[in-house]
């Protein structure tokens, strides 16, 4: 069962692997599940510890950003899990806006907005 970290929570993964502990040891000594520290070490290699800090703030992506991360996988052959952490995004959301496009074409990526009256 997955559970939500806090930022602190994750920062302490991060400070734990530059003293040079393995994800193994570090989910022992934090008590966090070991899928997530790996996960938290391949975005931190990837794009550093402001992604944890950047990732607090509610984030929306525009029509542009979604069909990038689809047609890395769908054109380039990358995989959901590459293409996550490619453009710093959970993985879910690349398999969703992949099977949108599978089902519906890129157009399904356009956000349909509400009109407020």
């Amino acid at each position: 069962m997955s559970k939500k970290y806090t930022l602190e929570e994750k920062l302490r993964v991060i400070e734990l692997y530059k003293r040079g502990l393995g994800n193994r040891m570090i989910s022992r000594e934090t008590g966090c599940e070991r899928s997530a520290v790996k996960w938290w070490l391949r975005q931190f290699r990837t794009h550093g510890e402001s992604y944890f800090i950047e990732r607090c703030i509610p984030r929306t992506y525009d029509d542009t950003f979604k069909e990038s991360v689809v047609r890395e996988v769908l054109e380039k052959g990358l995989s959901l899990h590459s293409a996550a952490t490619k453009f710093g995004i959970n993985r879910e959301l690349a398999r969703n806006w992949t099977r949108l496009v599978k089902e519906g074409g890129y157009e399904s990526l356009m956000k349909k907005r509400k009109k407020n009256y």
